[in-house]
């Protein structure tokens, strides 16, 4: 019971030692990081990429295995791929299991809004592409495929769009001394040193900086807006669904879940050849990662342990178990 054979297991990486990213294309096909652990366009591009459309598709071959779902409380299971095998021992309080050893899965999503001017107006026009900054008031704004957007921030689980448009206003009726205001007003700590500007006097030098240091100063910008907490969106033009906000959720696998939040137990993030796993989405909690590093004041680490505190999404995962099947063969 439980037995398995892994030709790497006594591989660093996977006994809780630092992970090198430049070698787990070694180990692991469909890396999730490049070779200096961070997600990047290109690294996107390796990966094994389906439409949510697609594999929903009445063509695709359905599941036709009900015994987990008799209430009809999860939609019809579609079967997806498979997936090669990955075991993944627990040796220490992180068990090895990080993120950069284990078998996921990444969510893309889009953000939308409805087109309901009085509720949603700046933000539906920043996802439209037909932002216009307010009236005599500067701001940082960007081209793609020929429309303007904004940047959008998320603080504290609540979206602004455009920072001197929504940030600063909501910041000053926070009030000093808010964690919104701080946050936009303070010089924020980044590695235990405390950075030279606020957010703030750096977004005011991106927007009057010259074309040709339009990059150094959001660079800059954007380093000490994410060490004060802030998420940077910002559109790009997609293959399959063009312009647009992308984001992103990473999802770990689980195969023995031991139900303890917080502490691994072996071969918890594992996945084990010849069983199934069905997979639902049940709940979002927020806006995923941004589509660039920089921007996301939490980014995701190879070394970062599978059970992180931080939660995006939730996911269900059953596990179907071996069993003995007797085959009847008349000749």
């Amino acid at each position: 019971q439980n037995y398995v054979v892994d030709t790497d297991a006594a591989e660093a990486h996977k006994n809780g030692g630092e992970i090198d990213p430049s070698t787990l294309s070694t180990y692991y096909n469909y890396c999730l990081f490049n070779t200096s652990g961070y997600i990047s366009e290109e690294t996107r591009s390796q990966w094994d990429n389906y439409k949510i459309s697609d594999l929903t598709a009445p063509s695709r071959e359905e599941d036709e295995d009900e015994t987990w779902n008799t209430d009809k409380s999860r939609k019809d299971y579609r079967i997806w791929r498979y997936v090669t095998e990955n075991t993944v021992p627990a040796t220490d309080e992180n068990g090895g299991q990080k993120n950069g050893v284990s078998t996921g899965i990444v969510f893309k999503g889009m953000l939308q809004a409805a087109a309901d001017l009085d509720k949603n107006g700046k933000l539906y026009a920043a996802l439209n592409g037909t932002y216009t900054l307010p009236a005599n008031q500067g701001g940082y704004t960007y081209q793609v495929g020929g429309k303007t957007y904004p940047i959008l921030y998320l603080h504290d689980n609540v979206l602004y769009v455009g920072w001197n448009d929504e940030i600063v206003r909501a910041a000053t009726t926070a009030a000093e001394g808010s964690p919104l205001y701080n946050a936009v007003y303070n010089k924020p700590t980044k590695e235990g040193v405390t950075m030279e500007k606020s957010p703030n006097d750096l977004y005011q030098e991106l927007v009057v900086a010259p074309a040709d240091q339009k990059d150094a100063a959001l660079a800059k910008f954007r380093e000490a807006a994410t060490a004060a907490g802030f998420t940077l969106y910002q559109a790009s033009n997609d293959a399959d669904f063009g312009n647009g906000y992308f984001f992103y959720y990473y999802y770990w696998n689980r195969h023995n879940d031991n139900r303890m939040p917080g502490t691994m137990g072996p071969m918890e993030f594992a996945v084990v050849r010849n069983n199934v796993y069905k997979l639902a989405v049940t709940e979002i909690q927020k806006l995923g990662h941004p589509r660039i590093s920089n921007n996301d004041p939490d980014p995701v680490d190879p070394n970062d342990p599978d059970e992180k505190g931080d939660v995006y999404l939730s996911v269900s995962v059953q596990v179907l178990p071996w069993v003995v099947r007797v085959n009847d063969i008349i000749l």
